[in-house]
């Protein structure tokens, strides 16, 4: 067996290219990194946001990091220990301290990276993901009774794609997701739906029982260590789209291949909310 890290730089050292809310593909990506840094390998993507961190200044963040602020958001990066990247969002000021309607779009603030290889699923005995994360406790304005779609949500999904250049079903893909938290539940609920945000592909988010199975509950405030290894669920997966009507052309698991990752919030409520990461990894052991 051969073990492979499939994530460049996945201490963020190098910082971000960051793309604008509402116009991701209009223009090129800002720049944030930090001196010495070189070429990012990461895209911080802050979709359908009411501001824009591109703009906001650098400024240090203790003894070897820094932060960017806007009205909204802050991302934070440090190295005093290990790497550490820290998302908060304030969803009152996102949304002007309303409640989202049900079928308006929603905040993200994600960190994201195409594989530069895509990894073969067919070619892989596992596929561990890992990390450490700390997530803080939550809150929302007293006066606002949130109804079941304002939630925030602290997660990653992979996209597990068709990759067979020529095949009739080439591009074709699932998101494929690993929860950490939905401020609604103990622990996340499994998710197995088609995409309502626009890409109008399958999602299949296994419930939070099976990546924290010692645990009833998310304990905010600690860090968290997860290292899992979710091949088994991508092909739940490919089984569960298939069964809904999904990859109508994509019916062989070994077209399919690991293609991109993100981890961030989605905040689809007046929720302040911030988490932490540190000792990010994916991990792909070969068959040979």
């Amino acid at each position: 067996m051969k073990t492979k890290e499939l994530l460049r730089d996945p201490g963020f050292r190098n910082g971000f290219f960051v793309t604008p809310p509402n116009d991701p593909h209009g223009m090129p990506p800002a720049l944030m990194c930090w001196p010495g840094a070189s070429t990012p390998d990461w895209l911080l993507r802050q979709w359908n946001s009411t501001s824009d961190v591109s703009w906001s200044w650098m400024q240090e963040y203790g003894q070897n990091g820094f932060r960017w602020d806007t009205e909204s958001k802050s991302i934070r990066w440090t190295d005093s220990k290990s790497p550490t990247l820290s998302l908060h969002m304030d969803g009152i000021a996102e949304y002007g301290g309303k409640l989202r309607a049900p079928d308006a779009p929603w905040a993200h603030l994600l960190v994201e990276q195409e594989l530069h290889v895509p990894e073969r699923i067919s070619n892989l005995q596992k596929l561990v993901f890992g990390c450490q994360t700390q997530v803080e406790n939550f809150h929302s304005a007293p006066d606002l009774r949130l109804e079941n779609w304002h939630t925030a949500q602290w997660q990653a999904f992979v996209t597990v794609q068709n990759r067979e250049t020529g095949h009739p079903g080439y591009g074709d893909f699932l998101w494929f997701g690993i929860p950490f938290v939905d401020t609604r539940y103990a622990l996340p609920k499994r998710h197995a739906a088609g995409d309502t945000a626009g890409s109008g592909k399958f999602i299949y988010t296994p419930s939070g029982n099976e990546y924290f199975r010692d645990r009833d509950a998310f304990p905010f405030g600690e860090w968290v260590l997860l290292e899992v290894d979710i091949l088994p669920l991508i092909n739940q997966g490919l089984d569960a789209a298939w069964k809904a009507g999904f990859l109508p052309k994509s019916r062989d698991r070994r077209l399919f291949a690991i293609s991109s990752l993100n981890l961030g919030w989605e905040l689809t409520g007046p929720l302040v909310v911030g988490a932490s990461l540190r000792n990010f990894s994916l991990q792909a052991v070969s068959r040979a």
